[in-house]
């Protein structure tokens, strides 16, 4: 019997059932290795360094720092499959730098490795399911998506279904490290975010066991952890969030600011306005607005290399409100008053929005930065500050020769309480955020490793300007968003007083720290090993 490969890149070749498909010859020395082919599905593959698919798996980072030669690559079609190769890699002479990917966005290094790597792109089926038990956990209406799964290819799945879940809003986006870090999508403020849908994980252990946790199951502190603690405690294979009621349309507005000191400052003052105003009486969940400065891609700004400010208004219909307001009600006073170059109001389908809408922001194919910090309140000076900051680090990059071709700093609103699906208290998730902030973004695109250091102090110059204004509000603290990770930002800035938890349960189900890429815990183990750099 033959069964065909799945179609990714070896849609026409076929394999023996017996075992999975090896490409080199890396498995003929290593035992582990050797044993796990002849264990893996049939549809599996284990791809050894320099081999096709090992390249592909390497270059396929969205930031090209980010990508690593991993001595074996190992491509599982199960959770069982995963569960296998996570064993073997403890047994494997490549098993010291153990890893696993999904969609390769990831900034902090933790899904590239140099040793053994489990890429999960090729389980990356959806399924909208209803009834759904998993363990303790009963959902009436599920998204189910596994973690090699993109946004794109989960929107493919509830496009005019009359459900959705909440997503990246970009379509490359992978679902895993998304749905672990955080989950702040287009909807977040109509729906809560991702880490506050999910009701269970499917998870393979550091140690090959295979788990769902929830959170009221005997996995409930790792169901915690993985609200936005990230992926240093499994590897996530399938996620089950809670279904949200799907928009039918988008209405989406780009209104590119025309220069001149009066006309700029009156934008900044009625965004603030409308960061401070809108979620009060009357405010439109479904509605929300970015502000973004900087260099943006020939597809949006054509071949001009001077900083650009853009207003991008935001409407998604809300399925269950049939009064809701107008795009043009609801942005007529962020709008009044404001000379723009240009302006587009544009009306989608809302899956198209959901997934194309950002993607020419944020091109492939250079280095790449996607960090930023959050804040409750900005004021017209806040935004004239960043903005200046983002213009000049636009001319001292293209001073040392780049040319880059996306520079951006977005400033993105969310709206209070998140519609009633926030959290209410730090500690019921991983991630501290049960209190509303506007989140930030500084996505840089430059090409010489030697422009890091400018780079990274930029972002440091953008971070110290918001928690700045955050020290003067109340409350003074908010935590960072974990999927906008900075170089080198301290465990506590991200997880608050969640820290010490965080590393016991690293502790009790990575007791070994077999996963320690990027950045990673402070376990007994980690600290040892000299890779821990969360502290408490």
């Amino acid at each position: 019997m033959l069964c065909p490969l799945l179609p990714l890149v070896y849609s026409l070749l076929f394999v023996s059932c017996r075992a999975a498909r090896v490409e080199g010859d890396c498995i003929r020395d290593d035992e582990a290795l050797n044993i796990l082919a002849k264990q893996l599905s049939p549809n599996s593959i284990i791809s050894c360094k320099g081999q096709p698919l090992s390249i592909f798996s390497a270059n396929r980072y969205w930031g090209k720092q980010y990508g690593k030669n991993a001595s074996v690559v190992v491509f599982p079609t199960t959770t069982e499959d995963v569960s296998k190769a996570m064993k073997a890699s403890k047994k494997s002479k490549c098993g010291n730098g153990l890893s696993f990917v999904s969609g390769a966005h990831a900034q902090t290094f933790a899904s590239s490795t140099k040793g053994f790597q489990i890429d999960l792109s090729w389980m990356n089926q959806t399924k909208i399911l209803h009834n759904v038990k998993v363990d303790d956990a009963s959902i009436d209406t599920a998204i189910q998506y596994q973690s090699g799964a993109t946004w794109e290819g989960v929107a493919k799945v509830t496009n005019n279904s009359g459900y959705t879940a909440i997503g990246a809003r970009v379509g490359n986006v992978g679902v895993g490290g998304f749905s672990t870090g955080g989950g702040v999508g287009f909807l977040g403020g109509s729906y809560g975010f991702a880490v506050d849908r999910v009701r269970a994980f499917e998870v393979v252990l550091p140690d090959g066991r295979m788990v769902n946790a929830t959170k009221t199951n005997k996995y409930s502190d790792l169901f915690w952890a993985l609200q936005g603690g990230n992926g240093q405690f499994g590897a996530v294979t399938t996620f089950y969030q809670e279904a949200a009621a799907e928009p039918t349309q988008s209405q989406l507005g780009f209104f590119f600011i025309a220069p001149g000191k009066a006309n700029k400052r009156k934008a900044y003052e009625n965004i603030a306005d409308f960061f401070t105003n809108h979620g009060k009486s009357g405010g439109d969940p479904f509605s929300l607005m970015y502000y973004d400065t900087g260099l943006f891609p020939p597809a949006l700004q054509g071949n001009s290399t001077e900083p650009t400010d853009l207003i991008v208004a935001l409407r998604f219909s809300n399925p269950n409100d049939p009064k809701q307001k107008s795009f043009n009600e609801t942005f007529r006073g962020l709008l009044s008053g404001i000379d723009f170059t240009a302006q587009q109001i544009s009306e989608v389908p809302f899956a198209s929005a959901t997934t194309y809408l950002l993607e020419p922001f944020f091109p492939y194919g250079s280095r790449r930065g996607f960090w930023g910090s959050r804040v409750t309140e900005v004021d017209a000076d806040f935004i004239a500050k960043v903005t200046d900051v983002v213009a000049k680090s636009v001319s001292d990059l293209q001073a040392t020769g780049e040319s880059p071709v996306s520079h951006i700093y977005a400033l993105q609103y969310q709206f209070p309480g998140l519609n009633g699906h926030q959290p209410k208290n730090d500690d019921d998730t991983a991630w501290p955020h049960a209190v509303t902030a506007h989140q930030t973004l500084f996505s840089p695109a430059w090409n010489r490793s030697s422009n890091d250091a400018l780079v990274y102090h930029v972002n440091d110059m953008l971070n110290k300007i918001t928690w700045d204004r955050q020290a003067q509000l109340d409350p003074p603290f908010v935590a960072d968003y974990p999927n906008y990770m900075s170089p080198n930002v301290t465990a506590r800035r991200l997880f608050g007083d969640n820290v010490d938890r965080l590393i016991q349960v690293k502790e009790k189900y990575d007791p070994d720290c077999r996963l320690h890429q990027g950045r990673t815990w402070a376990t007994n183990a980690c600290k040892k090993l000299g890779v821990a750099s969360f502290f408490p």
